[in-house]
């Protein structure tokens, strides 16, 4: 089995609750979600990376998106929790993290 795609199943499951999170990062390496006290990397999607997940708690998180030559940025996920859809659209501009796209939450019935 592909070592990438236990984590994938685990953490996106099969919930209509499941948050989105798109980086566009054309130059970037690598992309992490950290949520949760859960790591996980985003796939890459063209020139974006990309992942869905359902929240398995309430708070905030970070996704960390790695270049060549060791720099970073930092994309901030404002607040999630269990139960609620949100999309979070990020682009890098230089070294920050620009939110391009946050859409309103959706409640699961």
């Amino acid at each position: 089995m592909n070592r990438w795609f236990l984590p994938i199943l685990l953490l996106t499951g099969c919930h209509g609750d499941a948050n989105r999170f798109e980086v566009d990062a054309p130059d970037a390496i690598s992309a992490q979600l950290q949520l949760c006290g859960q790591r996980i990397g985003l796939v890459r999607n063209g020139r974006s990376f990309i992942m869905s997940t359902a929240a398995r708690c309430e708070g905030q998180g970070v996704i960390v998106v790695r270049f060549p030559r060791g720099r970073v940025a930092i994309c901030a996920i404002d607040h999630v929790e269990p139960g609620v859809a949100r999309r979070f659209a990020f682009a890098i501009s230089g070294d920050e993290c620009m939110p391009v796209g946050i859409l309103n939450p959706r409640r699961s019935p």
